[in-house]
């Protein structure tokens, strides 16, 4: 179960999107971060950082940010995914790659234990 819903969502996201998606969705309005205007998916492991994968990069490199203003803000987010991915990036793997090795193994955790 692990290997194939693994397998389904990197062939879905690595090779079918880039295919199927050629015309980008083009926002009028500000969106918020997880909303690129104009994204156009390109294989590797940035794809699977899209929408609130941003969120955890940004918190795993730079930390939490908050300002008063009205705006979306990182701290929403719960602190063990990115202190995890940050931890990874330490050792020399890039942050992208670390949030997927880390989901992917609480996935099988959670199917191990269920």
């Amino acid at each position: 179960m692990w290997f194939l819903s693994r397998s389904v969502i990197a062939i879905g996201m690595q090779l079918i999107a880039p295919l199927v998606c050629k015309n980008p969705p083009v926002y009028a309005i500000r969106r918020p971060r997880a909303f690129v205007s104009g994204f156009l998916p390109k294989s590797g492991w940035e794809l699977f950082a899209h929408g609130d994968g941003k969120w955890y990069v940004e918190i795993a490199t730079l930390g939490y940010s908050y300002a008063d203003d009205g705006q979306h803000h990182s701290v929403a987010f719960y602190p063990l995914f990115p202190f995890l991915m940050r931890g990874l990036t330490a050792v020399g793997i890039q942050v992208e790659l670390a949030g997927v090795v880390i989901n992917s193994l609480a996935f099988l955790g959670a199917l191990l234990l269920v």
